[in-house]
């Protein structure tokens, strides 16, 4: 079955390169266990949202806004 992804995953992923942050990196510096890291990245069926708490620590680890991170339009 596809995954399928929200314009978080593919915001998270995008910054996740941009930054040359690798998934590893980010799940240490937040704390987030890898697994759950690979599924924000990846979607998947239905897609993988975290709560506002976890968006937070990711978007402050990532250096932007929650919006920038979560938001519906890809930046």
């Amino acid at each position: 079955m596809k995954h399928r992804t929200t314009p978080f995953n593919r915001n998270f992923a995008r910054l996740l390169d941009e930054k040359d942050i690798t998934p590893k990196q980010i799940a240490e510096a937040t704390g987030i266990p890898l697994g759950n890291i690979y599924h924000y990245r990846n979607g998947g069926n239905p897609p993988v949202v975290p709560r506002a708490d976890t968006l937070l620590r990711l978007a402050r680890v990532l250096g932007v806004t929650m919006d920038e991170l979560y938001g519906g339009e890809e930046q």
